[in-house]
């Protein structure tokens, strides 16, 4: 077969394939899971989506996008007890955050303003760092080195490029208050003045019987209201404010008044899934939208501390 037909019909076959009228070929209903055969053909749709992706910038938040479906796919070969495959993906991850990190270097020497690329490099990057704890959290012996590795790379990676040390967030000492921190998680507390972690050796008082580790995990709701205030790609940047403040319990939301700023990322993980555009489009989100939603604070165990949940959107989507 004549070479330039060949050279021409792949990159005919790229445009239809990325093109928006043949959007169900990106679709959650389309994505193949890491174990399986054709695995091959994911990574092959995405090779050529990230290919029609052009400019540094684009490339940094196409690299990012993909390394939230990663860390998706990570946890649930991990809670499939698939190790192997699980460690795999890891490894996928951390080179498509290192691709999204050499991207935001080449953007800086071009010398054009890096402010709101370097805020979502580090977002992203501290939401990582919090997922990949709590997976830590409940992984098998096996995995835990691969995954302290992930952290530690992911954060000195962000560093070298940023040119600034991850800021933690700094915790306040409520032992006394009569409630056991005991589900705090840093990364995780979506900016809040978190209370310092709390057992029964640092606060007995608190803490009589003793840290719960892991799960099962409780949590009190709270409902409230989410003003959309960015959507870019899969990410939706959102400020919640609670109904009723005086009914928060937790110190570390209570002292903001019920006010918070949130993220959430939608992703894919199966068949079962719609994709993040055919979700943001379905259910109207939008910037300044003003939409339903509650936040679940921990009450015991040691998951996430702090969820956001959209009362509108339906369990064919999936967020985090």
């Amino acid at each position: 077969m004549n070479t330039k037909i060949v050279f021409v019909s792949l990159i005919a076959l790229s445009f239809i394939v990325a093109s928006p009228a043949n959007a169900a070929f990106w679709s959650g209903k389309d994505l193949i899971a890491p174990d399986s055969n054709f695995s091959f053909l994911q990574n092959w749709k995405e090779s050529i989506q990230t290919f029609l992706t052009f400019g540094a910038e684009n490339k940094v938040n196409q690299y990012l996008h993909l390394t939230d479906v990663r860390l998706n796919e990570y946890k649930q070969m991990l809670d499939q007890g698939k190790t192997d495959i699980a460690a795999k993906v890891l490894e996928k991850y951390q080179k498509q955050l290192d691709q999204a990190l050499a991207k935001a270097k080449e953007f800086q020497d071009q010398g054009k303003d890096t402010k709101d690329l370097s805020q979502k490099i580090e977002d992203s990057v501290l939401k990582h760092i919090g997922v990949l704890q709590e997976n830590l959290q409940k992984a098998p012996e096996q995995a835990k080195k691969g995954l302290e590795n992930a952290i530690e790379n992911s954060q000195k990676g962000a560093e070298n490029v940023l040119h600034k040390k991850l800021q933690k967030k700094s915790c306040k000492n409520v032992c006394g208050d009569g409630v056991c921190q005991e589900g705090v998680m840093y990364e995780t507390c979506v900016g809040l003045d978190c209370p310092c972690l709390e057992t029964k050796g640092s606060c007995p008082n608190d803490c009589p019987g003793g840290m719960v580790v892991g799960g099962p995990c409780t949590y009190d709701s709270y409902p409230g209201k989410c003003k959309i205030t960015s959507v870019e790609g899969n990410d939706v940047k959102f400020s919640f404010e609670a109904n009723d403040a005086s009914k928060i319990k937790q110190p570390f939301f209570k002292t903001t008044g019920g006010k918070a700023k949130g993220q959430i990322s939608f992703s894919v993980t199966n068949k079962d899934y719609l994709s993040p555009v055919e979700c943001i489009r379905k259910y109207g989100i939008k910037k300044d939208a003003v939409i339903d939603c509650q936040v679940d604070l921990i009450k015991t165990g040691t998951c996430t501390p702090v969820m956001f949940k959209f009362n509108i959107i339906g369990k064919e989507c999936l967020y985090f």
